[in-house]
């Protein structure tokens, strides 16, 4: 691969503006993990650099992107927020990806707010073909699929109650109907 051009000091940081532009074209960010694609991208492309010299580009960089609106932790959070409810993700692996990517605590607590693990876990079965919507029924198809909710980031007792009930009642839980009385 052909190395780039050193960056003259003058081009240093209109390139790296360029750069966090081109990357939150393609993709939404929280405000921490962009500050760390940029300090990645700096470090390979500026060599000589001091690491205080591309710490202060980064933040000048990030605090422009601010200011402009490009980046917003809390929004960005609550898309992934919908995002993993529509996909059936537990609260808690909502929580710990956010917190990966840099997301203050109380945005977090917040987001997550949004999640109820019940409903969850039923649209995670069904994706996966877990539970009520696994084709064979055995006992130990029900310690797979518990096993696959734990991977999910599910309570032990969910993954136990979505993986022995019923389709009749995965799909109340899933459309929001009432249960008939027994």
């Amino acid at each position: 691969m052909k190395e780039p051009k050193p960056l003259s000091p003058e081009r240093r940081e209109v390139w790296l503006r360029n750069s966090a532009l081109h990357f939150l074209a393609q993709r939404i960010s929280s405000e921490e993990n962009l500050r760390r694609v940029l300090t990645r991208r700096a470090q390979r492309r500026i060599a000589g650099a001091e690491e205080a010299d591309i710490r202060a580009m980064v933040d000048k960089v990030v605090a422009f992107c601010r200011e402009q609106r490009l980046i917003d932790d809390v929004a960005y959070a609550e898309t992934k927020a919908a995002v993993a409810a529509r996909r059936g993700q537990s609260r808690r692996n909502l929580s710990r990806m956010l917190q990966v990517k840099g997301v203050a605590e109380s945005i977090v607590t917040d987001a997550a707010s949004v999640i109820d693990d019940a409903l969850s876990a039923v649209r995670f079965a069904k994706r996966r073909r877990l539970g009520p919507w696994r084709l064979r029924s055995a006992e130990d198809a029900v310690m797979k699929d518990v096993a696959a909710f734990a991977r999910g980031g599910f309570s032990s007792d969910l993954a136990f109650r979505t993986a022995r009930m019923s389709i009749e009642e995965a799909e109340a839980i899933l459309y929001g109907e009432a249960l008939p009385e027994e």
